[in-house]
């Protein structure tokens, strides 16, 4: 059983700004990183990820399943960088998770058989085909249009706005 909010407020204290947990006693930063690069915090030899325990000192209650870090960068655990995400949210905004094709782009592949890039994005569990195209940027650029459709705020982009 994991401790409390009341035992986890009264060992740490949390900036909201910097997303840096501290101990009360001594102000000594706690938590380490994982092979993950997510922070995590013991109490009691209990750990816990940092962005959950963000989540539960400024709502007062345990955060819903998935916690998506809105710039990518699981060690940013300042609150406003985090936010509530369905799986498939959470999958669709994660630019660490994905190895990069060839191409460069998520999505992109060059298609030998017609010479041309082709481009796919993953939606409810199904890859959706959005096209040939000449260039590897009119590809990814197809890309990004159907994430932002599909995924709105959550849409990992190839290119820049």
């Amino acid at each position: 059983m994991l401790p409390t909010r009341d035992e986890f407020m009264t060992a740490f204290a949390y900036d909201p700004e910097t997303g840096i947990f501290t101990r009360r006693a001594n102000g000594a930063a706690v938590g380490r990183k994982d092979y993950n690069g997510y922070r995590r915090i013991s109490l009691y030899g209990k750990v816990v990820y940092a962005h959950r325990l963000a989540w539960l000192f400024i709502h007062a209650e345990w955060p819903p399943k998935w916690i998506d870090h809105k710039d990518g960068n699981r060690a940013n655990n300042s609150i406003s960088n985090l936010r509530s995400a369905t799986p498939s949210q959470n999958i669709a905004a994660a630019s660490h998770s994905f190895r990069k094709p060839k191409s460069g782009f998520r999505g992109v592949h060059w298609k030998q058989r017609n010479k041309k890039w082709a481009s796919y994005i993953r939606h409810e569990g199904k890859a959706v085909h959005l096209g040939y195209y000449s260039g590897v940027s009119e590809a990814a650029k197809a890309y990004d249009l159907a994430a932002i459709r599909l995924f709105g705020e959550f849409a990992y982009r190839n290119l820049p706005v």
